[in-house]
């Protein structure tokens, strides 16, 4: 068979050449790439059938009976020719579907499925990727090209910027391992297996460097607990204390009978500006069973900028109905994380984590869309990771946390993706909560499969609705 008569499917990415390609020329034989050029269906059985995506037929005289495909001319692989026999017009083939993968876990998947004396078919991709037709031992392309697009037609790739901190071990405890080295090689690895798995959607998140977060002080002056009541029927006192080293700012504020807890977080905001000290005020939506908003006060010194402890002699509020209380962080006991009652504002103690989070990525100058916080574990359910979104309202969204379980599962746990999912998404729920288990999907509440059949799908809507979501205008000092 003469040269002249094969073809090669080059894959061409011009970036990387550092050349644009020649115009394409007229040639006696007509190529068409059935359907879309994007990543294949799962499992690789549904690539096989005859709407199989990323076919090459090809039509003419004397058509080649072997057809290449590969990233440059030296990697072409034979893909085995598949005869028409329907095709109108005289002498065609066409190639197996070509599946474009993400990773070397999914083209072992198809190579498996294919069997080991079929042809290598599998071939990793990004969305963006062009590929240009070649007649062999030519540098001219023999058609224009073809673009990669993401699951829901888009050839954009739209970067998403993403911190990530890693709390201080308490007292010792290990965050995430004790060895520094394995712990940074479990962050890296649930990071690249975030950024893999997000590719399909044409969403490339860009890691920022990994920033380290103190254990936050008694910072927090929340006012209205969950219930959010306003004090009763007699005159409300409140006495607290900031701590500046060497010494500490008492305070006795008096209150009016029946003040909410807003407008009890806004005198003493005043009080605390009055004497010099600088305050965030984070208003959180009132929780399903509250009656008012939540408002957390963060303490600051107005000249270094630090946090300040605050502490107090018993409650510091004297109404039972007006609750006020001073948020800690002691995560001997892992973190008390929200449920499906508080989501929309976490519990005292996220708040209070999260606040200091805001607060150092402020200080750090670090602006991302979204950001994620290692901690030693979550308490309670089994739970590994959690999100904030922003369609809930609350002062902390687009955030992620994770804790030690989450990031050892690696595979088929995906903790990082799934969670960066759902502020992706701006969702709360699971695709098996809406319908049939479906274990391969990245969304799915649980990891019951493993390998390339396990969590690591993600549908058409699931990535137009991430992709429309834009970056959030606010910074990772939320």
């Amino acid at each position: 068979m003469s040269a002249r008569r094969r073809l090669v499917v080059a894959a061409w990415i011009a970036l990387a050449c550092g050349a644009r390609p020649a115009e394409a020329r007229p040639s006696p034989l007509t190529v068409t790439f059935d359907g879309a050029a994007t990543f294949t269906e799962w499992p690789p059985a549904a690539a096989q059938g005859p709407d199989g995506r990323g076919r090459l037929r090809i039509v003419g005289e004397a058509p080649p009976r072997v057809i290449f495909f590969g990233r440059n001319f030296q990697e072409a692989r034979d893909l085995g020719p598949v005869p028409l026999s329907s095709c109108a017009v005289k002498n065609c083939v066409q190639s197996a579907p070509i599946p474009f993968v993400i990773d070397a876990v999914d083209a072992a998947a198809v190579a498996a499925f294919d069997g080991p004396a079929a042809p290598h078919r599998a071939r990793l991709a990004n969305v963006g990727d062009t590929f240009y037709l070649y007649e062999a031992e030519s540098s001219t392309p023999f058609a224009g090209p073809v673009t990669l697009t993401a699951l829901d037609g888009g050839a954009t790739v739209l970067p998403r910027k993403l911190a990530v901190f890693r709390l201080d071990a308490p007292r010792g405890t290990p965050e995430v391992a004790l060895d520094s080295k394995k712990r940074d090689a479990l962050i890296d690895a649930a990071v690249a297996g975030a950024i893999t798995l997000w590719k399909p959607c044409g969403i490339a998140i860009v890691p920022l460097p990994v920033h380290r977060l103190p254990p936050p002080p008694p910072h927090l002056l929340s006012f209205g607990d969950e219930f959010g009541l306003p004090g009763a029927t007699t005159p409300i006192h409140l006495r607290f204390a900031v701590k500046t080293s060497p010494k500490e700012t008492p305070f006795d504020l008096l209150l009016s009978p029946g003040t909410t807890p807003e407008e009890a977080a806004e005198r003493t905001a005043e009080a605390l500006e009055a004497k010099g000290f600088s305050v965030r005020v984070r208003r959180q939506p009132p929780v399903a069973s509250g009656a008012h908003a939540t408002v957390d006060l963060a303490i600051r010194d107005s000249r270094s900028n630090e946090l300040l402890p605050v502490e107090a002699t018993g409650s510091v509020s004297s109404d039972p109905h007006l609750a006020v209380h001073i948020g800690r962080v002691d995560l001997d006991d892992a973190l008390t994380h929200f449920d499906d009652g508080n989501a929309y504002a976490g519990t005292l103690e996220e708040r209070t984590l999260l606040s200091a989070l805001a607060h150092e990525g402020e200080r750090a100058g670090i602006h991302a869309d979204y950001t994620v916080l290692v901690i030693p574990s979550l308490g309670g359910d089994g739970r590994v990771g959690e999100a904030f979104l922003r369609s809930d309202g609350g002062a902390v969204h687009d955030t992620v946390l994770i804790d030690r379980g989450g990031l050892r599962a690696g595979m088929p746990g995906n903790t990082l993706a799934h969670e960066l999912g759902h502020a992706m998404l701006d969702f709360p729920g699971h695709s098996d909560a809406y319908g049939h288990d479906t274990p391969m999907r990245l969304m799915d509440s649980d990891a019951s499969a493993v390998g390339a059949y396990g969590p690591r799908r993600l549908t058409a809507e699931e990535c137009r609705r991430a992709r429309s979501n834009g970056p959030s205008t606010s910074s990772t000092a939320r």
